[in-house]
């Protein structure tokens, strides 16, 4: 049985994002994956390909990776992220967190939810 390396799958994917490489994004999922965002799911590749072009059309970027947690097939992702609409209500980043199921090597389901810092905490 094959080990997959669950944070460099990770890596590889963000390098395939920022590079606006929609196959090779795409190749990452598995048939059936899911995309959950607070608002909306996309399931199965024609969906998940539609979340992409949005993304890419949107220009959104992964600014920082703040951390990678792996627990065996789940990877838990902070990152700060910008695009075009943030930035149209004046938002220059916001803190963002995916959390990615893999089977197979293969993203079943992706989470995405927002990172808010509480303001009154000083960096404890």
């Amino acid at each position: 049985m094959q080990t997959i390396d669950v944070e460099a799958l990770v890596q590889t994917y963000l390098e395939a994002l920022r590079v606006r490489d929609l196959v090779r994004c795409l190749d990452f999922f598995a048939k059936d994956a899911i995309i959950r965002m607070p608002s909306k799911i996309y399931q199965g590749k024609e969906s998940i390909e539609k979340w992409h072009k949005a993304r890419f059309a949107a220009n959104v970027r992964v600014s920082g990776i703040e951390r990678i947690k792996i627990q065996g097939q789940t990877a838990i992702v902070d990152a700060v992220i910008s695009s075009d609409k943030l930035r149209a209500w004046d938002i220059r980043t916001v803190g963002g967190r995916a959390t990615l199921l893999l089977d197979q090597g293969k993203v079943k389901d992706m989470k995405f939810g927002l990172r808010l810092k509480n303001p009154f905490n000083s960096g404890a």
